[in-house]
């Protein structure tokens, strides 16, 4: 998979691009934060080949023994019956992927001692 960052790297304005280069299945987007409160949230606006805006937030917040990130996202499906249909079926295909996200952040923020 190719990978690009924009030229700001942290905060409202950073940029991710992806784009799958053996594997159709990855295929190619970007995610932009569009609003980032330290501590609180980060917003983003994330574009799926070409198919539309996904808006996303994440939320971390405190709990027994560390921290829990709710990741959420909302997409606009239209009236079109197999755009709905794939908006019913994108935690079957991407939530697996979106778990390990959540984990591989996990990894690299908890303190080892």
């Amino acid at each position: 998979m190719k990978n690009v960052y924009g030229a700001t790297e942290e905060g409202t304005g950073a940029t991710y691009r992806w784009e799958g280069l053996r594997h159709r299945k990855t295929g190619r987007g970007k995610l932009i934060i569009t609003a980032s409160k330290p501590f609180r949230f980060i917003a983003t606006d994330i574009y799926f080949m070409g198919r539309g805006l996904v808006k996303g937030v994440y939320r971390p917040d405190p709990s027994e023994g560390g921290t829990t990130v709710t990741r959420s996202f909302e997409a606009y499906t239209g009236n079109h019956p197999l755009r709905k249909l794939a908006g019913l079926l994108m935690d079957k295909w991407m939530g697996r992927d979106f778990e390990t996200g959540l984990n591989n952040l996990k990894q690299i923020t908890e303190f080892k001692a």
